[in-house]
């Protein structure tokens, strides 16, 4: 975020493609508080959308792909991209 350092030292390097910013989904909003408050705001939604509290702690400590309505023996892989 700090690009004043790398170019006040001659290190500055502009980006060849655009980043993708986002944990699982992306984040297209360039507030940088939307950017660092979206994951709460996602995690918090999927933790919601859970109806039983084993579910919804589980989201607290699964991999963030990771969804309570997929099939249990599904790898992370196999779970469709929303």
């Amino acid at each position: 975020m700090l690009i004043v350092w790398d170019r006040l030292l001659g290190t500055f390097q502009p980006y060849e493609e655009r980043p993708r910013v986002g944990l699982i989904e992306p984040v297209t909003d360039n507030n940088p508080l939307t950017a660092q408050f979206t994951g709460v705001r996602q995690l918090a939604a999927k933790i919601a959308s859970a109806e039983r509290w084993q579910d919804k702690l589980a989201y607290l400590w699964r991999p963030p792909e990771w969804r309570h309505d997929a099939p249990r023996s599904a790898s992370p892989a196999a779970v469709p991209a929303e």
